[in-house]
């Protein structure tokens, strides 16, 4: 039966450092940061419950909120949460679909799990791991459709698998139903801009596509075994979309347990870069930066 398991639907998984963007979003939405905002990372974030470090051990100093995304800063994401609180930050969770169905309409459908503030087995720490995505349990399509809520306006769309039922004599098309405005537009568009930044501020980046701007944010999270971790199984991801000013595409490419590499740039990210530009001429969408091809991305 595993073999007919839809994966997309049925399986949890912790999303690692994609959910930075969801964290980011929030607090731009609430208006606690700005993308130049900063803090001081001292390469460890001491919460009630223990410390947490950079993903890397690094420590780098005053940093703005698009260098969290851009390094990937485990202590920013920390710092962030702190800014916004437990409450407003699970209520924002909620609000991007996490913890409840997507209603796709496939079965077998996970509801994922969040552990809020709400709940007696909470402790501070839970927000801090919760923010860089440690501790939270989503599956698949939660996650690309809660960052598809940022490539669609702040909107969150309920996914489908079915566009149109043709008949002999009529045919019925499904319009895609806005479920709730999650964050403000310019929320959004702030977001959209500093996902770009961090693919295109990385010259090493791979996850760039000749010709095109692309948005998007890497994840690497390990699995849960016996109550803790496993130091060197890992799931890689990336979520990107492009054209990132006006998305057309959006895909999350995740690989459980790689083998020759454990992190999300280079395991997940060269997935999507090799994937899109196939899909963006089978859809006849035109380049947004033609510069890039002329240097050779």
């Amino acid at each position: 039966m595993e073999l007919y398991r839809n994966r997309a639907v049925t399986d949890l998984y912790e999303p690692g450092s994609v959910m930075k963007v969801v964290t980011m979003a929030t607090a731009i939405d609430l208006g606690v940061v700005t993308p130049n905002t900063t803090y001081v990372d001292t390469g460890v974030a001491t919460v009630p419950g223990g410390e947490i470090l950079n993903w890397d051990f690094s420590v780098n100093g005053t940093t703005t909120m698009t260098q969290v995304l851009q390094k990937s800063l485990n202590t920013g994401a920390v710092w962030v949460s702190s800014q916004i609180g437990p409450e407003r930050f699970y209520e924002y969770i909620k609000r991007f679909g996490f913890g409840e169905p997507t209603h796709v309409g496939l079965g077998g459908e996970a509801a994922g799990n969040v552990r809020t503030s709400d709940d007696p087995e909470w402790y501070p720490v839970d927000l801090a791991t919760n923010s860089f995505g440690q501790g939270i349990s989503v599956t698949p399509l939660q996650m690309i459709t809660a960052v598809a809520t940022i490539a669609n306006g702040g909107q969150l769309i309920q996914p489908s698998i079915v566009q149109e039922i043709a008949g002999p004599d009529e045919s019925r098309v499904f319009k895609p139903v806005a479920v709730r405005r999650v964050i403000s537009e310019s929320a959004a568009r702030t977001l959209r801009e500093m996902m770009q930044a961090v693919v295109e501020g990385n010259p090493a980046h791979m996850a760039k596509v000749p010709g095109y701007h692309v948005a998007g944010k890497t994840g690497t999270s390990f699995i849960s075994v016996g109550g803790g971790y496993a130091p060197d199984i890992t799931i890689a991801s990336f979520v990107g979309f492009v054209p990132a000013d006006d998305p057309q595409i959006i895909a999350l490419i995740k690989i459980d347990k790689p083998q020759n590499d454990t992190l999300g740039g280079t395991v997940a990210a060269p997935v999507f870069a090799a994937m899109a530009p196939q899909i963006l001429t089978c859809l006849g969408i035109r380049p947004d930066a033609p510069e890039t091809v002329r240097q050779g991305g």
